[in-house]
């Protein structure tokens, strides 16, 4: 049988959904099938049970209808005109009884420890769900009584008394709390396998005899003690004294690049930078990096290997000082004491640029 599922209608309380037995039996029959489903399935070692569906929701009692409202007395002609009545409470709707759970599928046992684990149970089928209670229709309001004549006018009459208050509505009675649905049965486990038998450990090999110690050799003559060398002659020092070296570019436009030759040294650090007007100064270690570096723009870091000593950029007649000092040296085969220079003029107008390098002499 297929699972029979309960119509509850488009909205509440408008008849088009099952009515409460014709949902009662759909749990009915859902449940029924459940059971004969579970009582199918064999206690011996094998698959685990099925779990049990979980049970339907119970339905929700109607709400009673609200009382009717009594009707407003009459007023009297300055009359004894007596108030209507309240109408009564309606009733509250019955709560619906609560489904019930499924039935927890049995545990298959454990298969033999020593042959290996016995086959998982199978899970049980989870109960279907409750379906909610239709809310109860609201009563409808009580007419409102018809207001009574005007009274001639005349002599004042006697005030009339006031009408009674409508007894109020008895409340509705609480609909009754749906059954908690059963447990379903634990499986039973299965017996635990056997261990297997542990092994006998090995006997220990005997251990073999130690070899006999050989004979200790005979220790050689002791050799005679060498004569001692002469002396070296002590070599001669070299301690230089920083200088400075100087060359111009001429005159050159703005943004114009010059190269210049400067005579210093094979080997040397490099202590100061001095230029009479605000320029871009190069140092090389050969006259081959200066030409790969001419497409190098201002601003852009050379690489590590592009073969410059150092750059600065001056603002005007300005010194840099070189802290710390930075070692340079000639890379031209054969080596020389050129040290290749490129200058920019960035004074702004046409200048004669001097730059003067001091520095002291590391290499012969």
């Amino acid at each position: 049988m297929a699972k029979q599922t309960i119509n509850v209608g488009t909205r509440p309380n408008d008849g088009t959904g099952d009515t409460l037995r014709r949902a009662a039996i759909k749990i009915n029959d859902n449940f029924t099938e459940v059971y004969d489903t579970i009582q199918d399935i064999s206690l011996t070692p094998g698959p685990q049970g099925i779990q049990g569906r979980q049970g339907t929701q119970s339905f929700q009692g109607f709400q009673g209808r609200q009382g009717n409202q009594g009707t407003q007395g009459y007023q009297g002609l300055q009359g004894l005109g007596t108030q209507g009545a309240t109408g009564a409470q309606g009733a509250n709707g019955y709560i619906g009884v609560d489904g019930n759970q499924g039935i927890q599928g049995i545990q298959g046992p454990a298969g033999d420890g020593g042959a290996g684990s016995g086959n998982q149970g199978i899970q049980g089928i989870q109960g279907t769900s409750g379906t909610n209670g239709t809310n109860g229709t609201n009563g409808t309001n009580g007419a409102q009584g018809t207001t009574g004549a005007q009274g001639i006018t005349g002599e004042q009459g006697i005030q009339g008394n006031q009408g009674l208050q409508g007894a109020q509505g008895a409340q509705g009675r609480q609909g009754l709390q749906g059954y908690e649905g059963s447990q379903g049965t634990y499986g039973t486990q299965g017996p635990l396998g056997q261990q297997g038998i542990q092994g006998r450990q090995g006997t220990q090999a005997a251990q073999g005899t130690s070899g006999a110690n050989g004979l200790q050799g005979i220790q050689g003559v002791q050799g005679t003690d060498g004569t001692q060398g002469s002396t070296g002659s002590i070599g001669t020092g070299f301690i230089g004294s920083r200088t400075t070296i100087s060359s111009s570019t001429g005159a050159i436009n703005d943004s114009a690049a010059v190269n210049l030759e400067m005579t210093g040294f094979k080997g040397y650090v490099l202590y100061k930078i001095q230029t009479s007007h605000a320029a871009w100064v190069r140092l090389y270690v050969n006259a081959a990096s200066r030409t790969a570096d001419v497409g190098r723009t201002q601003g852009t870091d050379p690489s590590y290997d592009a073969g410059i000593v150092t750059e600065v950029i001056t603002t005007g007649a300005q010194t840099v000082v070189m802290a710390p000092a930075i070692h340079g040296f000639n890379d031209e085969s054969p080596i020389t004491t050129n040290i290749p220079v490129t200058v920019t003029n960035l004074s702004g107008a046409n200048n004669n640029i001097t730059v003067t390098l001091t520095l002291l002499q590391a290499e012969q």
